[in-house]
């Protein structure tokens, strides 16, 4: 009779059960991601969103940004700084360290791609309107490191004489180790937008491997914030949300991980409606500038995405896309051993 009865309770527990939320959505927690892909916008801001939602014909069609299933902030300080510079923001995250130097040395610091490449994980990098002082390519000028060892490299910028080219529409066996440059960015600008050269290259390394991080550097969209083209980095972020949801129609499994963070977050005072929005969207005027902000945004969907939440210093999201929780396992009675004795 007891046994029935613990095993009806156990029925009913798990029969009226519940799926597992995060944000009001459908989140399947603690699974393992075996494609990641981490998105650097430099000098983004959760308020910049609002020059997507203003500008599309219906404020309740949501950006794959607001779709995110995770929101997390980071502190932008190290150890030598207040407001470090988007690059040393976004090596701090790669490196999970607060030294950093702008020298060789941080070259020497290990990098999220060594660790994940120890698990399996092959390494892909693609970096778009990054100055070559800003560039991880900096490091190739640094004896006695191997930062980018192991790693599949693309760079949508001028190339030198002689350096490997790519194009979107051109499918190539691309080699480790190697920097490939973007054909269409030798003459004025880049004739190829971001998303389709994501598009090309994630389709063809992420069909031959199972397991890879994927990164995306940009740091185009600050420039145009800089240079008060609000019209260009309104097509950036359009950009970006392209990719987010190309990615989520191509891996419809539930091993994707989506990471986009920040770094240097621009910030503005948006202008009053009616003209002076206008006038913001058409010239840029209107606008009041500030001070970069003292944190920026982390937001992340797919699996292990709920390791973002939350308030934390930059360096911290190195190890929150390794960390797993202990498995605890919890013994249920023994209800086919009675070893207690019942005294009547």
């Amino acid at each position: 009779m007891r046994k029935n009865l613990i095993l009806l309770s156990l029925f009913l527990l798990t029969g009226c059960s519940e799926f597992a939320t995060i944000g009001v959505k459908k989140h399947q927690f603690n699974a393992v991601p075996r494609k990641i892909v981490w998105i650097q916008l430099a000098g983004f801001s959760i308020e910049h969103l609002a020059m997507l939602r203003f500008s599309r014909v219906s404020s309740k069609k949501l950006s794959s940004f607001e779709k995110m299933t995770c929101m997390g902030s980071m502190w932008n300080y190290d150890l030598y700084n207040l407001r470090p510079d988007d690059e040393s923001n976004f090596l701090s995250q790669i490196t999970g360290k607060q030294n950093i130097k702008k020298t060789c040395e941080d070259y020497k610091l290990t990098p999220l791609w060594r660790r994940l490449s120890n698990l399996g994980y092959k390494v892909g990098i693609l970096e778009n309107n990054v100055k070559e002082e800003n560039s991880l390519t900096d490091s190739l000028k640094c004896e006695e490191t191997n930062f980018l060892n192991g790693s599949f490299y693309w760079k949508m910028s001028k190339a030198e004489k002689g350096s490997d080219q790519f194009h979107y529409l051109k499918k190539k066996e691309y080699e480790v180790n190697k920097v490939y440059y973007d054909l269409s960015c030798q003459n004025r600008g880049c004739e190829t937008s971001l998303s389709n050269n994501f598009k090309s290259l994630y389709t063809q390394f992420s069909d031959r491997e199972p397991s890879l991080l994927f990164l995306l550097r940009d740091f185009s969209y600050k420039e145009s914030l800089k240079e008060g083209n609000f019209k260009e980095a309104i097509e950036i972020l359009n950009e970006v949300s392209t990719i987010i949801d190309y990615l989520e129609k191509k891996e419809t499994n539930e091993n994707l991980l989506i990471v986009l963070s920040s770094a240097e977050p621009f910030s503005f005072e948006y202008p009053k409606s009616g003209k002076d929005w206008e006038s913001f969207e058409r010239s840029g005027k209107k606008v009041i500038y500030r001070q970069s902000l003292l944190s920026s945004p982390v937001l992340a969907t797919g699996a292990g995405a709920e390791n973002f939440c939350g308030i934390y210093e930059q360096w911290e999201i190195h190890p929150r896309f390794l960390w797993r929780p202990k498995k605890i396992i919890v013994p249920l009675l023994d209800i086919f051993e009675e070893k207690t004795e019942i005294k009547r």
